[in-house]
């Protein structure tokens, strides 16, 4: 298979398919040879969507079959994107899916910092458990505290239009939290 291809199987994965069961089960695991479209077929109509993405179960089986089918116009746009950017970029493709995914992973560990930040900050003291919010965050207890700044709660503030509980309190007289 392309490279590019793969790489969009990697960034872009079909829902995971239901168990097989009946003739094509039969068929794959070593029974009678079945047409090999018709197994193909069956898996692609079986597809199970993830939960996150998919219409609710009760929902037509057609709307599988429509996720897997932008699943696919997804990969075909990825790839092509990836291509254009490598031969622009006169870059392997693979090193910039890792740049561009490693840039997504820092977005992400951002927005936890202000998540935190908002969680400690903007809320009243001790809603949120540490323990809790290490939990959730994946970052461990003791790096809960540490994990965010005044970059952070400034950010926050910015976009939630609101300074932090502990500055109203200090401007109020209040005790810090």
């Amino acid at each position: 298979m392309h490279q590019l291809s793969e790489l969009a199987a990697i960034a872009h994965p079909l829902p995971v398919p239901a168990p097989v069961t009946g003739p094509v089960a039969t068929r794959q695991q070593g029974g009678p040879e079945g047409d090999a479209e018709d197994a193909n077929q069956h898996i692609h109509d079986s597809c199970q969507p993830d939960e996150s993405v998919l219409p609710h179960p009760d929902d037509d089986d057609d709307h599988f079959v429509e996720i897997c089918d932008q699943i696919e116009r997804d990969r075909r746009e990825y790839a092509e994107d990836l291509e254009a950017a490598s031969h622009g970029m006169e870059e392997d493709p693979l090193i910039l899916a890792l740049r561009e995914e490693r840039g997504k992973k820092q977005q992400a560990d951002a927005r936890i910092r202000q998540y935190l930040a908002y969680a400690r900050e903007f809320y009243p003291p001790r809603r949120y458990k540490l323990e809790e919010l290490a939990q959730a965050s994946g970052y461990k207890f003791s790096s809960v505290r540490t994990a965010y700044g005044d970059k952070e709660i400034t950010q926050v503030a910015d976009r939630i239009k609101r300074p932090p509980i502990r500055a109203t309190t200090d401007v109020e007289g209040g005790q810090q939290p």
